[in-house]
């Protein structure tokens, strides 16, 4: 770390949005006061410097490798050895700083003479006065103000410095040996200006723009020249050909050539009178920029293009310069270099990736955190990543990467339009035009790398994982490390595994993933991969009557495995036999535990296949380690040590913002404040690392027990919680992470972790950390853990009480308080409802990471995306697991895919997702709202109708329905496209009529899923818990009786307002007689329609159905016409009979009956739920702007890297015939 004084101006420079260029110099050297010169390269700094531009230049050029930056932003970026680059010149720099440094810098020089040479007089142009007309103390002073400026501005004191020297390397190269005394002389005149204090009056600003013009447009015609092709005439060949040794000698000091008869000259070559014409420009424009005070300068520049023999008057002797210079491609770098210098804007130097530059602020900027020493190499702890793999995405395949989906998108053309920046940058380093000419290199490895590389695959992890084994070389260089023992000592300290539990059983079927986990070993050749290999063999046994037969031994193995580097085979390691089949809880943790025995080194690391790792974070990773010692003290051992984790799919979607916000918010804001100070972090999932002899005598990092430990990472923290550990947070060093970007996959996601802390709360672990805990750490815990669950269930409880509490007292004949104002007590309620309470950590980590004004903006982004959708949506999906999980248990590991959403999801199985979660809640909720609107006698004083004190009291809960019953087609993608919903219609009928045994494909077999909890068990308590919802229903069905009996009273008076097994007796015949006139006929002609649907005359089938219409009809229109009930009193009725019906049917399920009715009831209630779905999402699509505003929307931050939709429809027809 720098100086304080270095650590509060880079921290300011990078609050301010400034880029890191500020920050790199003093992150090389750090302040330069006791430099004396202003500049970074003092003594004591040089060292230094080189290797942190040695660091810089490997993560630039790693940039490079991924696509995140251009080649010119590479070479903008890189630190320049010119010592090293090119031939000739004196340079004073070990390392020159990176353009984005020095860009624009000369031309605030410029500006900075014009000032100062303005106060001499003359308006600082060529028309100053001459030397002697002011006074010498002005001009000193003047110079002693230039001196500050450049020691204040070291970006600016160097890009001069470099300038210069690239100038006159340039003059060198160019001119040759013929011109090297006017040159050392040139050098030596400017060099005793600058000593004499003579740089004020020494050149005219305003022209040396245009010097530097012509620099440029030099060493532009540079760039271009190429040697030219002559063809030699026979007599002079025959002439070289006789010659001794048949070749000119070289080492021969040239001679001028004499002007002899001999063989005619070649004609005048335009290119090389091209550069001429350049240098000649590039001369003049020096001597006019030069002030009157030199005219020593300017006599030595004009002596340059009057040497005899020289550049200017030997055609050949330019043409050899020339091929010399260009021959060098170090020279190449020196012409490019000086042409960024002097051409590159401030702004143009900045990355134009957002990843690039997020990731080399973030890596200035955590230079100057407070951290642990690095220790040597070799004395550093060494450490084992292990990354558990099953079956997910490795490496996109080429058919993976051309397959489109039902719109004619594929996976490639989506990565394209999402990232341009980084595909135009792919296809500039390999050298392509577009997709066809990859392909036709046979660069599709490239490609299907360059496409992995940004999803959620294994080779991007692995990718980042063995970037730690660069960065120990580099740094194992530093200390002085003979270079023949690096790589032996590398291996000691770092080792990756990859514990892929069926890679066995996918070798012996030959499957792609395979073949893809052969190529990362033969990639990475310090990789291991361990599996789990199972053998079976057959052998003859003889029995007790002496027949042989045959018995089947089968054994399990854990198996280490490597590539042989020469032949690029596999080559096995290890393999270990097992007492039977590892794999015997939840999948993950036991992978886990099979590989353990191959890691090495003090510590382990857990790292998801989801996350990436950098190389500038790696050179970080020794400090890392040493935090289990700074962190430790005689009565608590550092055992866990925590980072940052950046979450990398935040902006492909809007969902992807949510996501990404909400994890940001938790893997940083939250960690630091759980670490300090309420001392109670725990282990939240990887990418933490272990004390690895704690771990491993204290039960290992994985329980996997099925079920209680779905979520196996936090009882990692639990175990070293109750055994004394300390879990430590660092700040300085993150990894990348992935995260569901579609509505299924966060749906699975938050329904796993719902459950594994619904698991959680009833374990051992957490009833030991409740009794062991202080009171403080206790609350810290809660507020960590099941205490957030328990407070999203308990406030979608109280909106269930809520309103039916409210519904009762309409319904029923009570005295309602009506002196209390309970809309306006609630209006804090809104909080809890929108879940706009997780807003505010969310907040408070863009404010910290961005400042107030961006985070502010970003937050008001989101809620016009949808954000309140979201988040009230996802507060039912945790509500209703977490209940769940604790009623009935039954937790289960749910695979994401943590794939890229291009499809569109058709409405059953949207249906099939979210109808018990939340399309039933939801549904529920708004019959309550609306039976207390229209049944509420909503009258305020004088009989006036008060509405406005409904919706003061219930608009939120009207969102929370809102949101849990249109959330999911919102962030579907083309959810409200009419052909899109007249095929999810034709597909919903289906699915509800099909008869089969995936609940994918039929309804009947979703149904007997969804219920297998309820007939699983019959535990008296699980019972109750299904039969809780029957006794609101019955409640609700009675109040209903009680409204028929005010719309259709007896003739006795009063008897509406009287509680009476007669009032209710009224309201229950009522109920009866009119759904007995609504359904009779209903039922009787449906059932005809389904007699006669098998009728082999056509005419006689119409005429059923056509009777069977007319019945219907009938039921409706028929009590209405003759006035035997009103229309609101048949729909009290009807709705009265739906809660009945509710109540029987879960008084059915308590009782264990699988009744085909009940069967048949809740296919009536899917059935009327799906077409008023349906109905709602094709009335929004009538209007064609719903559906662009919904597709904005959802794909809002790709809209702005160009993905568009109309680009999706267009380029449909080019996708489909790739």
């Amino acid at each position: 770390a720098g100086a304080p004084s270095d650590e509060v101006e880079l921290r300011a420079g990078l609050l301010a949005g400034e880029s890191p260029s500020a920050a790199m110099t003093a992150a090389a050297g750090g302040s330069d006061a006791e430099a004396g010169s202003g500049s970074p390269w003092g003594s004591g700094r040089s060292e230094r410097m080189v290797f942190f531009a040695e660091a810089w230049n490997e993560i630039i050029s790693h940039m490079r490798d991924e696509d995140l930056i251009s080649n010119r932003e590479r070479d903008c970026l890189c630190f320049r050895d010119w010592r090293r680059t090119g031939s000739g010149g004196s340079f004073s720099r070990q390392v020159y700083l990176p353009v984005l440094c020095t860009a624009g810098r000369l031309q605030a020089a410029c500006d900075l003479l014009l000032g100062l040479r303005a106060e001499l007089g003359g308006g600082g142009g060529a028309s100053a006065p001459p030397q002697g007309t002011y006074t010498e103390r002005r001009r000193v002073d003047c110079e002693r103000r230039l001196t500050a400026a450049l020691e204040r501005d070291v970006h600016m004191a160097e890009a001069v410095m470099e300038a210069w020297e690239l100038c006159v390397w340039v003059l060198s190269a160019t001119l040759g040996p013929r011109h090297a005394e006017s040159l050392l002389r040139l050098e030596a005149l400017v060099a005793e200006s600058m000593r004499a204090w003579r740089r004020v009056d020494l050149v005219v600003p305003q022209r040396l723009p245009a010097a530097m013009k012509a620099l440029v447009d030099l060493c532009a015609q540079l760039l271009i020249y190429s040697p030219p092709k002559r063809e030699v005439p026979a007599d002079v060949d025959a002439a070289a050909a006789a010659a001794p040794g048949g070749k000119k000698d070289s080492s021969a000091p040239e001679v001028p050539a004499r002007s002899e008869p001999g063989p005619p000259k070649p004609p005048a070559n335009p290119v090389v009178g091209k550069v001429v014409d350049r240098l000649r420009s590039l001369l003049d424009a020096l001597k006019r920029a030069l002030g009157r005070s030199a005219q020593l300068i300017s006599s030595e520049i004009d002596s340059l293009k009057f040497t005899q023999e020289g550049f200017f008057w030997s055609e050949s002797y330019a043409e050899e310069q020339l091929n010399a210079l260009v021959a060098d491609k170090g020279n190449e770098m020196r012409l490019r270099g000086a042409v960024l210098l002097l051409t590159t804007a401030e702004l143009d130097a900045q990355p134009t990736g957002k990843e690039a530059g997020r990731r080399l602020t973030w890596f200035v900027n955590s230079l100057f955190m407070a951290k642990p020493g690095a220790p040597s190499v070799a004395a550093m702890p060494s450490w084992t990543i292990m990354t558990p793999y099953y079956s997910e995405d490795l490496l996109y395949s080429e058919k993976e990467l051309r397959q489109t989906n039902e719109d004619g998108v594929s996976v490639l053309f989506f990565l394209q339009k999402a990232s341009p920046a980084d595909w135009s940058n792919f296809l500039e380093r390999v050298r392509c035009r577009d997709e066809q000419e990859v392909y036709a290199k046979g660069l599709s490895l490239e490609l299907r790398l360059w496409a992995s590389m940004r999803g959620q695959t294994l080779v991007r992890t692995v990718e980042g994982e063995m970037m730690c084994e660069k960065a120990l070389k580099l740094q194992a260089a530093w200390d002085g490390t003979p270079p023949d023992q690096v790589e032996e000592l590398v291996r000691q300290k770092f080792t990756c595994i990859v514990s892929a539990q069926i890679y066995g059983q996918m070798r012996r079927q030959k499957a792609d993933k395979a073949a893809d986990t052969d190529f990362l070993l033969r990639r990475y050749p310090n990789l291991r991969v361990a599996y789990v290999d199972k053998t079976s063999t057959m052998q003859t046994v003889m029995g007790d009557d002496g027949l042989a037969s045959l018995t089947e031994t089968i054994r399990w193995y854990s198996v280490l495995i490597r590539a042989d580097p020469t032949s690029g085979s596999m080559v096995e390691i290890y393999r270990v036999q097992l007492p039977g089949d590892p794999i015997l809880g939840e999948g993950k943790p036991e992978n886990q535990n099979h590989a353990m025995i191959f890691t090495r080194g003090e510590a382990l690391q857990t790292l998801d296949m989801n996350q990436a790792g950098y190389l500038e974070e790696c050179l970080k990773m020794r400090n890392l380690l040493m935090e289990f010692g700074a962190n430790s003290d005689a009565t608590r051992p550092c055992t866990i040590v925590g980072f940052r984790e950046h979450i990398f799919t935040s902006g492909l979607t809007s969902l992807a913002t949510f996501m990404g916000l909400q994890e940001g918010c938790f893997v940083t804001l939250s960690q630091r404040t759980l670490t300090d100070p309420l001392r109670m972090r725990l282990h939240y999932g990887h990418p933490d690392l272990f004390d690895k002899l704690f771990s491993m005598t204290r039960g290992g990092v994985s329980k996997a027990s099925k079920g209680i430990n779905l979520s196996e990472d936090i009882f990692a923290g639990f175990s070293h919680t109750l055994r004394g550990g300390r879990v430590a947070y660092a700040e300085y060093l993150q990894v990348g992470k992935g995260r569901d970007v579609g509505m299924h996959q966060i749906y699975k996601f938050e329904a796993k972790l719902s459950q594994g802390n619904g698991e959680q709360m009833i374990s051992r672990d957490v009833n030991r950390m409740g009794a062991r805990l202080d009171f403080f750490r206790l609350l810290s815990f809660y507020y960590s853990g099941p205490g957030f669950y328990l407070n999203v269930a308990l406030t979608v409880v109280c909106v269930y009480v809520f309103l039916y509490l409210q519904l009762w007292t309409c319904l029923f004949p009570l005295r309602p308080a009506s002196d209390l104002p309970f809309a306006d007590l609630l209006s804090l309620e809104w909080l809890l409802q929108l879940g706009l309470l997780l807003i505010i950590p969310t907040a408070c980590f863009l404010a910290v990471e961005q400042g107030a004004v961006r985070a502010l903006t970003e937050i008001v982004r989101t809620v016009l995306l949808g954000s309140p959708l979201f988040f009230m949506f996802h507060m039912g999906t945790k509500a209703h697991y977490v209940s769940n999980t604790l009623k009935f248990g039954g937790a289960r590991y749910r695979p994401t895919g943590r794939g890229f959403v291009m499809r569109h999801e058709n409405f059953a199985e949207i249906y099939r997702f979210f109808a018990t979660s939340h399309f039933y809640p939801g549904f529920e909720l708004l019959a309550a709202l609306v039976i207390w609107l229209l049944l509420g006698g909503w009258t305020g004083d004088g009989g006036a109708t008060d509405v406005g004190h409904y919706w003061r009291a219930v608009w939120a809960s009207y969102a929370m329905v809102f949101a849990w019953l249109f959330a999911p087609f919102w962030f579907n993608p083309v959810a409200l496209e009419w052909r899109k919903l007249e095929d999810d219609l034709v597909d919903w009928r289906r699915w509800m009529a099909r008869e089969g045994t995936s609940p994918e494909k039929s309804w009947r077999a979703w149904y007997y899923e969804e219920t297998s909890h309820i007939y699983a068990t019959r535990s008296s308590l699980k019972m109750a818990h299904v039969l809780t919802p029957a006794l609101r229903y019955a409640v609700t069905f009675v109040g209903m009786l009680h409204a028929v009996n005010k719309l259709n009273p007896p003739d006795e008076p009063g008897f509406a307002d009287v509680v009476s097994l007669g009032a209710y007796l009224h309201g229950l015949t009522r109920v009866a007689l009119v759904t007995a006139v609504l359904v009779g006929p209903t039922a009787i002609s449906l059932c005809l329609d389904s007699l006669m649907s098998n009728a082999d005359v056509p005419i006689t089938r119409n005429l059923f159905s056509l009777v069977a219409t007319g019945g219907i009809i009938a039921g409706l229109v028929l009590p209405l016409v003759f006035g035997w009930t009103d229309f609101a009193e048949m729909v009290t009725c009807v709705v009265a009979l739906c809660y009945l019906l509710a109540t029987l049917v879960n008084v059915a399920w308590a009782s264990g009956l699988t009744l085909p009715v009940v069967t048949r009831l809740c296919q009536a209630w899917d059935l009327f739920c799906g077409i008023l779905l349906l109905g709602l999402l094709f009335a929004l699509s009538l209007p064609g702007f719903v559906d662009q505003i919904q597709v904005r929307t959802l794909f809002n931050a790709a809209f702005n890297r160009g993905l568009r939709y109309a680009d999706l429809l267009v380029s449909i027809p080019q996708s489909k015939g790739m």
